[in-house]
Order: structure tokens, then sequence, then C-alpha cells
């Protein structure tokens, strides 16, 4: 499996120093990649400069919402229900979901053509899909 940011990457993106950044980094890098490679269903090119530069903003912006959230470990649920028994847990709170971190791996990756799902057109070639 590919890691498609390093450390360096993360620290400039982030406008921080790479010693400002969490002990796991290089941890937050591999999985935020793993992500990147199931939303993209694999199709990351490493010799396509357009891709490597979408996988990288996208792990960054993945990386950098789990560092400001502490969204890299579940989060505590206050609440939950089986069948007739519900459970809460006073204090307990959960980690807010940013919508705009979302946006911003998505677009990365939809820009680079990463997110494309349907059939190419006839007479164009475009990896992994069916053409007529």
């Amino acid at each position: 499996m590919a890691v498609y940011a390093t450390s360096a990457d993360l620290a400039e993106y982030m406008a921080l120093s790479q010693d400002d950044l969490p002990d796991d980094v290089d941890r937050l890098l591999a999985r935020a990649s793993e992500e990147v490679d199931y939303l993209t269903l694999n199709r990351v090119d490493t010799t396509e400069t357009t891709h490597v530069t979408a996988t990288k903003s996208a792990v960054c912006a993945l990386c950098e919402y789990w560092i400001r959230n502490a969204a890299d470990t579940a989060a505590t649920v206050a609440s939950y229900t089986i069948g007739k028994l519900t459970v809460n847990q006073p204090g307990a709170s959960t980690v807010p979901i940013d919508a705009r971190t979302t946006a911003r791996v998505r677009f990365a990756l939809m820009k680079a053509g990463l997110l494309y799902r349907g059939v190419a057109q006839a007479g164009t070639s475009i990896p992994g899909e069916s053409s007529f």
C-alpha cells in the first residue's frame, strides 16, 4: 500500500513544524492513505502527476481533521439502544463531523478524476472504466 503524503507534506499543509505533529503521524498518514484507496477503488496511479497531487492533498486534509479533532480514534458514544435496553453515558461527547473536511478530501480526488464511477464514452480511455 502506498502512503500518499509525508510528515513534511502534512506539516506544510497545516502550516506547522514537523515537531508540532503528533508522535504517531506516520500511522495517521498510512490510515488516511488507506481511506483514499477505499474512496478511489484503488485507482490511484502514482506515475500520474494529477493523482499524486490530489491524493497528497486528500490525505493531508484528512489527517488535519483527525489531529485537530482527535478523531483518529473512535468517538465516545453518548447513548445507544438495543431492543428495549437504552444506555446513556453522562458527560460523553462525540466528535462532530466536519463537512468541509469531507468536501476537501472528495473535491481533491474528484478534480483528478479519481471518484469517477461511470462508463467512459466511446473512444475515450479512462483506466479501469468500460468503454463502448
